[in-house]
């Protein structure tokens, strides 16, 4: 077990699905000898619309059957996908690609429908930037490209005037070339591409299925390693290889099958070991037997951290039920000295002692931007000097944390009910969210005394949970995750920006214009890419300094068993490479626990190799 203690959490994702498929012992036994992969989930997917999805189920669909511009092979090194080759001009505002020939669009039952071509890449971008569609991606966009953000404001607002779509930053100017311009030098544009919301769509086949585009695996086109074949919502799902893919050789899973089971996670880890299934995730809760087991403790091995950021969330605009009193939180979450209470309260060892009770602090994370994700001139990012004493320090202080309920309970007196009522949704569908909501609980109630908190935790159904607590405004305090998307610190700020997706965790409810402002003066700055990371941590420094934000851990983490060969998933430092299926490998035999750090040591380096001789 120590031998896990010393895993690395900087540069290592989540390589190896920890998930599982709930077929027959001796089927699933033929299906891992004929390369497939399966698994079972509990949460329905929301929409199939990789244009306007936001979460990393919904994306995973395109990750695996639409293809980029670019794509990150599974050493990290950024490869031509759809694209061929692409050009920068000298000033580094205008990058111009040119496609593959031959590439074409599939329909669900592996029918040509249409050749991918330029025009699938401006057609995209118009629906994107379309207010209609609401895309939740759509700020990847906007202030990226050339007159983008313009052209969305001036449809959503009638009192601005109107902007033509021929003005915005992406051209055709023929069959296989696509030219976008940039608003500013943006050195990290290539790693943006990577995101499903500048993949391309088919314009014809979009108009044709019209409000019903995405809603099935009927109404949506694959010109990737694989079609979706067949969704069917609370049964399954099935991605199959396409034949006709461009790289055809670096697909090596036939089939990827994904079956509902409401207890998935829990049995998961039992399916795994009779050989019915790829990968598992083992829960905290019966690990201990796992290890005690010498059929089973050799199979364990700790899953990677990745730069995907955790955090406790704080609604500034409640939408939830009378009973919770959401005028009253909404209150109190106003004053600075509530917020440090919590900010310092929560025990995050503690909460993370669900994920990991062998080495919890392997993940937790004092800033919102993962160590090892960025730095200036050797110093990493998150040791600047506006950061470094949160970096430095323990966020946990009880001392601190009473002394700050009793500040708030004094300024607060006659204007706030106490105790506050502290609404905390938690997924269902998962044995750690639960037990993490109860550990919280116990812990800051006992803490902060409950005459000044009453802590609720309240269960959602997994099928639907976002739809019904963060996106809706249902909830006081939340645990929520975000995960930067290109290869530059500002990629973790898009839900606190004033106006963003995540509208109640809006800071300028709170802050006014004093977050916004830093933020963007750092972003103002494109050229000097030391001035403008000092200048962003500055601007994160803002967010921690007024505990509008309690970081929590960084994602992956946990322990797993798995037949895929470690490493051979797609690799970035940031984005969602990892949610692809390209380049993975799955073995006759369950990976064991020595293997796994041999194959980590050997990756490591070759990895420095292939970066080297890309150039990257």
């Amino acid at each position: 077990m120590k031998k896990w203690m010393w895993v690395p959490a900087c540069v290592l994702a989540l390589m190896i699905p920890a998930t599982a498929s709930a077929a027959g012992a001796q089927e699933a036994t033929r299906r891992i000898e004929s390369q497939d992969y399966n698994t079972v989930y509990s949460a329905e997917l929301a929409r199939l619309d990789y244009l306007v999805s936001s979460t990393v189920s919904e994306m995973q669909v395109a990750m695996n059957t639409v293809s980029s511009l670019v794509e990150y092979d599974n050493f990290g090194v950024l490869r031509p996908s759809a694209a061929e080759s692409w050009t920068v001009s000298p000033n580094g505002l205008v990058y111009t690609f040119k496609l593959r020939e031959g590439v074409n669009w599939y329909t669900w039952d592996k029918q040509q429908y249409a050749e991918v071509t330029a025009q699938d890449f401006v057609d995209a971008m118009s629906y994107v930037l379309d207010p209609a569609t609401a895309s939740f991606s759509a700020h990847h966009i906007r202030g990226t490209i050339k007159n983008a953000d313009a052209y969305f404001l001036a449809k959503s607002d009638a009192d601005i005037a109107d902007i033509p779509f021929s003005e915005v930053g992406i051209k055709a100017p023929s069959r296989y070339v696509v030219e976008y311009t940039l608003e500013n030098p943006t050195p990290w544009f290539l790693s943006m591409l990577t995101h499903t919301v500048y993949r391309p769509v088919n314009g014809r086949f979009r108009a044709e299925a019209g409000e019903r585009f995405g809603t099935d695996h009927r109404t949506l086109l694959s010109n990737g390693p694989y079609i979706l074949t067949r969704h069917e919502p609370q049964n399954e799902r099935v991605f199959e290889r396409n034949e006709n893919y461009w790289d055809r050789r670096n697909v090596h899973i036939n089939r990827l099958t994904y079956q509902f089971n409401r207890e998935a996670g829990t049995l998961a880890p039992e399916l795994f070991f009779r050989g019915q299934i790829t990968s598992a995730t083992i829960p905290i809760a019966i690990i201990d037997g796992w290890l005690e087991d010498p059929q089973r403790r050799d199979l364990v091995f700790p899953n990677p951290v990745s730069s995907w950021n955790f955090w406790y969330s704080l609604n500034f605009d409640p939408q939830f039920a009378a009973e919770y009193a959401p005028e009253n939180w909404r209150k109190a979450v106003q004053n600075i000295n509530f917020r440090k209470a919590l900010f310092h309260g929560i025990d995050r060892v503690a909460a993370h002692m669900t994920v990991d009770p062998f080495n919890p602090d392997r993940q937790l994370k004092n800033t919102m931007t993962s160590p090892g994700f960025a730095s200036v001139r050797g110093t990493d990012y998150t040791m600047l000097p506006p950061l470094a004493p949160f970096t430095s320090s323990d966020l946990f202080d009880p001392d601190r944390a009473r002394e700050y309920a009793a500040r708030a309970r004094q300024e607060l007196a006659g204007e706030v009910s106490f105790p506050v009522i502290v609404k905390w949704p938690f997924s269902t569908g998962s044995a750690d969210a639960t037990q993490r909501a109860q550990v919280i609980e116990q812990q800051l109630e006992n803490l902060l005394g409950r005459d000044f908190i009453d802590f609720r935790p309240v269960g959602y159904p997994p099928t639907g949970f976002l739809d019904n607590t963060r996106r809706n405004g249902n909830y006081a305090v939340a645990e929520v995750n975000w995960g930067a998307t290109y290869l530059d610190p500002y990629a973790y700020t898009p839900p606190f920006h004033t106006g963003n997706p995540m509208l109640y965790t809006d800071i300028s409810t709170i802050a006014g214009d004093a977050y916004q402002t830093l933020l963007d003066r750092a972003h103002d700055e494109k050229l000097d890419l030391d001035r403008r990371h000092r200048l962003l941590a500055e601007a994160e420094a803002y967010l921690l300094e007024n505990a509008l934000v309690i970081p929590y851990r960084g994602g992956g983490g946990g322990y797993g068993v798995s037949y895929i060969q470690p490493f051979t998933i797609p690799y970035a430092a940031a984005g969602l490479a990892n949610l692809g299926f390209k380049y993975a490998v799955i073995r006759s035999t369950p990976v064991t626990n020595e293997e796994f750090f041999e194959l980590q040591t050997r990756w490591e380096a070759e990895r420095l190799d292939a970066l080297r001789a890309a150039g990257q």
